[in-house]
C-alpha cells in the first residue's frame, strides 16, 4: 500500500501531536519512560519507515523548531544557577562589608569617647575664671554646630 505525500504528512503531524501530548500509540514508544520529540520517534509513530522523514523538509523544520524551547529552557536554567551563585557570592560580600562597617563604626565610638573625656579633662584643668571666659566667648560667637563632640555650656553650672 502506498502512501501520497500528503497522507504522510498528515501521519507525521498527527504523530507529533501525539508525542507532545505523551499519547503515543506505538508499542515501541509507549516501552520507553520519555519519549523526546526527534525524527526517529516521529516517524516510528507514524507508523512509516525509518527515512522517509527527508522527503517532508517542512515536517523536519517543525520537529527541530519544536526542540528550540527545551533548548532554551536549559540555557535559562544554566542562567539561574549562574545568578544564584552569584548572589550567594554577593550576599556573603554584603556581610563581610556589614562586619567591617560595624567594626568601624565601634572604633569610631571609641574614640570620640576618648576625645570628649580629653577635652573635658583639659577643660577642667583651666583655672574657672578662664572657664567662664571661654565659655562666655562661644556663647558671643554663638557657635551651634550640630553634631558637635563636647557640649562645653553643660559645665558652666559647676562654679562651685
Amino acid at each position: 500500500m502506498t502512501r501520497t505525500k500528503d497522507k504522510s504528512k498528515k501521519a507525521f503531524l498527527e504523530a507529533i501531536d501525539r508525542i507532545k501530548c505523551k499519547a503515543c500509540t506505538s508499542k515501541k514508544l509507549r516501552e520507553k519512560s520519555v519519549v523526546k520529540l526527534n525524527k526517529h520517534n516521529v516517524e516510528i509513530e507514524a507508523g512509516l519507515a525509518t527515512g522517509s522523514l527527508r522527503h517532508h523538509p517542512d515536517i523536519v523544520a517543525i520537529i527541530v523548531s519544536s526542540g528550540e524551547p527545551q533548548v532554551e529552557i536549559d540555557s535559562l536554567k544554566e542562567q539561574i544557577e549562574e545568578l544564584k551563585a552569584d548572589k550567594k557570592k554577593l550576599e556573603h560580600e554584603r556581610m563581610k562589608q556589614k562586619r567591617n562597617m560595624d567594626l568601624a563604626d565601634n572604633a569610631l565610638n571609641k574614640q570620640l569617647s576618648l576625645h570628649h573625656q580629653t577635652i573635658t579633662a583639659l577643660f577642667f584643668k583651666l583655672p574657672l575664671d578662664e572657664r567662664e571666659s571661654l565659655i562666655s566667648k562661644l556663647d558671643e560667637r554663638q557657635l551651634n554646630v550640630s553634631g558637635s563632640v563636647t557640649n562645653i555650656n553643660s559645665y558652666r553650672c559647676e562654679k562651685n
